[in-house]
């Protein structure tokens, strides 16, 4: 069962109803490195998104990202597979910008910069050798402010 949870505040409700001990203070769903919520006795119930308390910040991109890490451990527990364990990648903290056809611009985030404000970090200035080297656009922008 898929429940969506948009909305200007994080719609953990029903997950609460399971346990309030799996409700952070800010009203997120608390989860483990599985992005399953952080009690094993409800090992079948996963969160993601803006719903859940990760280390990804709170954008499309890294719930659409999460929807398919949580897809493939869900095979990997039908499976009877050990599950995978959920890190963020550059691409979680990025927003992209197309450019015509073949060239972007991107700005990512570092893990302990709030949303709204970018750095010229190793991992940006990694980011963009990455997509030079694999010609995956034609220019990458990534701009301190």
């Amino acid at each position: 069962m898929q429940i969506k949870c948009t909305g200007q505040k994080p719609a953990s409700d029903l997950v609460s109803t399971l346990s309030a001990a799996l409700i952070s203070p800010s009203g997120t769903i608390l989860v483990n490195e599985h992005l399953q919520v952080a009690d094993p006795k409800y090992a079948n119930v996963y969160a993601l998104g803006d719903v859940a308390e990760t280390k990804s910040l709170k954008m499309g991109r890294a719930a659409s990202m999460q929807a398919f890490f949580v897809a493939d451990n869900i095979c990997r527990s039908i499976r009877g597979q050990p599950l995978k364990q959920f890190r963020p990648t550059i691409f979680d903290r990025a927003i992209e910008l197309t450019l015509g056809l073949v060239r972007i611009a991107m700005r990512i985030w570092t893990m302990d910069s709030p949303c709204g404000r970018s750095t010229m970090s190793p991992t940006s200035v990694m980011a963009r050798l990455i997509y030079s080297s694999t010609k995956l656009a034609g220019t990458m922008l990534c701009t301190p402010q």
